[in-house]
């Protein structure tokens, strides 16, 4: 029996060096990485939004490996609506808080901020037309429970105001 594994495992190494190496999976095609970008703070207002200040930065946009689901959702999108770029930011100016309730359960609070200023990076892409800043973050009740927003803050700036 001995005989038999050595000789088996003789032909099976054998075929498996003479076997081809499968091909490598053809490469993904890299899109071309936008050698400059912009951060743009953006004040977020009753009437609407306003760039409140912009710098051009000469460098590549960060790669961000592990990205998180913020507060407020900044979408580059050009003429048909389509979304060419899109990130999300923390949100900013909300005090929270969880106290103690009179039955020993917590109880949480939010108080946003009714004027946020909202700082992003986003890329120097072409046929950009616009940027839209969407609030997705959750609203709650003395309870803990989730308020549906009403109507959801929606707001869409030209790129000719956001660009330098």
């Amino acid at each position: 029996m001995p005989l038999f594994r050595a000789v088996l495992t003789v032909v099976l190494l054998g075929a498996m060096a003479c076997a081809q190496p499968a091909s490598p999976p053809p490469a993904p095609t890299a899109q071309p990485v936008p050698q400059r970008h912009l951060v743009v703070a953006i004040s977020m207002e009753a009437s609407g939004a306003k760039v409140i200040a912009r710098r051009l930065v000469e460098r590549p946009m960060q790669i961000d490996r592990a990205p998180s689901r913020g507060a407020w959702q900044v979408e580059l999108t050009d003429v048909e609506g389509n979304v060419l770029h899109a990130s999300s930011v923390q949100p900013v100016g909300v005090i929270r808080g969880e106290f103690e309730g009179p039955d020993g359960k917590l109880v949480h609070h939010q108080v946003p901020d009714p004027h946020p200023v909202l700082t992003v990076r986003v890329p120097l892409l072409s046929k950009v037309a616009s940027l839209r800043v969407r609030d997705v973050s959750e609203v709650w009740d003395a309870q803990g429970k989730t308020l549906p927003r009403d109507p959801p803050t929606v707001v869409e700036l030209p790129w000719s105001e956001v660009a330098p």
